[in-house]
């Protein structure tokens, strides 16, 4: 395992774009060959207790270790010009990454590599579906980056994140929050529709109470955050905890 992972590093870090996608592949048949290992490890320890398999600790011991950390390496390859192949590529590998080893969460306490992630939201390639596709990637990427790390979410905070993203929100008219059942709308692309829902769900899964937080902020400050670029955000807000609460 310390082989394999040390292969995909040394791809990962060539600085070359064909080396950094072929250190994409192997990391990513390397989860895939993993997955069945932890899936079993799963079923088993919800009734028995079983130790994860061999393999998957190996891995977990490695993750534990910064010289041999994917994530904090995967990061950096943010800095090249990437393909919207590439970028996709490395979208899923960070989810699948940080799912697995939550620890690694700590990466994006760095302001820096937090940026790198945000930067993707003003994605403009020459495919407008594509660069909206990107969007969306990165918008789950960073429900996973935010997801039971609260250092993480003020680093987003820090970074005008809730700027950024609501600024990809696309509704016809302030009618449109009053009706967010149906967001489908034939003046906007299937696409747009799309990154419009996936907005409406990341503003869900954020302004939720921190309850696990012993400093926590109120829902009212981080609607705060989306003011200037969203004025319409209080009554977004307001009918989001409608659809919770039906």
């Amino acid at each position: 395992m310390e082989r394999d992972v040390s292969t995909i590093i040394e791809h990962l870090e060539s600085q070359n774009l064909n080396g950094i996608s072929t250190g994409l592949y192997l990391l990513e048949n390397l989860l895939k060959n993993l997955l069945p290992s932890i899936e079993k490890s799963y079923r088993k320890t919800t009734t028995q207790s079983t130790p994860h398999a061999q393999q998957v600790l190996e891995f977990l011991d490695l993750q534990n270790n910064f010289s041999f950390n994917l994530t904090s390496v995967l990061i950096r390859i943010y800095r090249y010009d990437l393909s919207p192949k590439d970028i996709l590529t490395s979208n899923k590998l960070l989810q699948g990454l940080l799912l697995l080893h939550p620890q690694s969460k700590t990466v994006f306490n760095k302001s820096e590599n937090m940026e790198l992630i945000l930067e993707l939201l003003n994605y403009s390639f020459s495919g407008y579906d594509q660069s909206l596709n990107i969007i969306i990637s990165a918008i789950t990427t960073l429900m996973h980056i935010l997801l039971k790390n609260y250092n993480n979410y003020r680093v987003f905070e820090a970074n005008n994140g809730c700027k950024t993203i609501i600024k990809n929100l696309r509704l016809n008219s302030i009618n449109d929050i009053n009706n967010l059942n149906d967001l489908e709308n034939n003046s906007l692309s299937l696409v747009q529709q799309n990154l419009n829902y996936k907005i409406i769900e990341f503003l869900m899964f954020y302004t939720m109470d921190e309850q696990d937080n012993p400093n926590p902020i109120t829902t009212e400050e981080k609607v705060a955050f989306f003011k200037d670029e969203f004025p319409e955000i209080n009554a977004l807000v307001e009918s989001l905890n409608k659809l919770i609460d039906l």
